[in-house]
């Protein structure tokens, strides 16, 4: 495997390029491979499988901005499909940004093995990000923390659902180790069981970054169902 990229494929092609994790849009997934829609092709079960042989991928990964959708995929997705990530249609960008920092383009990346697992845990997956722009860097990593925090209730995802995750944090000019102690700290804090872990970061220290002086985190929670101890 030699590409590393990240990718989103739009729909069914006859040809796919590499990527080390491919994105589709599980809301144009249909479950019936007899499916003969001409305007508006839609992914089955073939087209996954040729889309992860054909790309190469190490994971074939589902985005979906339903709740619900995201709930039933857990048993209904199809094998070839390692997961399926609730994630609002506004930050599917955001959510590929996240598995770039983390494998491919992150100062403090994780394993792909460490990623692999979790994507493979056959659990419900949600995406939360938050930003803050400003100065005082250790200001903005904890008020990006309490948002994730804040948005994780908001999707009513109690702290004893979570399992696991992967949070990334990118920060511009640069990330400091103090802003890293922060972020572990609150979120880890938030929690009520111990969990397991994987922490990314990276420094953005693009012209426009330096003007922004913004703190970014994306996490990738893994949840079990509200009724399972």
């Amino acid at each position: 495997m030699t590409t590393h990229s990240i990718r989103l494929y739009q729909q069914p092609a006859s040809e796919y390029a590499p990527a080390l994790i491919a994105f589709f849009n599980f809301d144009n997934y249909f479950q019936n491979n007899d499916s003969d829609i001409k305007n508006y092709p839609l992914w089955n079960t073939d087209s996954l499988a040729q889309l992860k042989a054909q790309s190469g991928a190490e994971l074939l990964i589902g985005i979906t901005d339903s709740a619900d959708l995201a709930r039933q995929a857990v048993t209904t997705k199809p094998d070839v499909v390692d997961a399926v990530i609730q994630c609002d249609a506004d930050d599917f960008d955001a959510l590929l940004a996240l598995f770039e920092i983390a494998l491919v383009r992150g100062e403090m990346r994780g394993h792909l093995f460490d990623v692999r697992a979790l994507m493979q845990s056959g659990l419900q997956f949600l995406f939360i990000q938050a930003q803050v722009k400003g100065k005082q860097q250790p200001q903005r990593a904890i008020q990006a923390s309490h948002k994730v925090v804040r948005r994780l209730a908001k999707q009513g995802v109690a702290p004893s659902q979570v399992t696991e995750y992967l949070l990334v944090m990118e920060s511009a000019p640069r990330w400091r180790l103090e802003e890293l102690s922060l972020v572990t700290q609150i979120v880890e804090q938030d929690l009520s069981e111990r969990v397991n872990y994987i922490y990314c970061t990276n420094s953005d220290r693009t012209h426009s970054a330096e003007k922004n002086h913004r703190f970014w985190i994306g996490a990738v929670y893994a949840i079990k169902p509200s009724d399972q101890r």
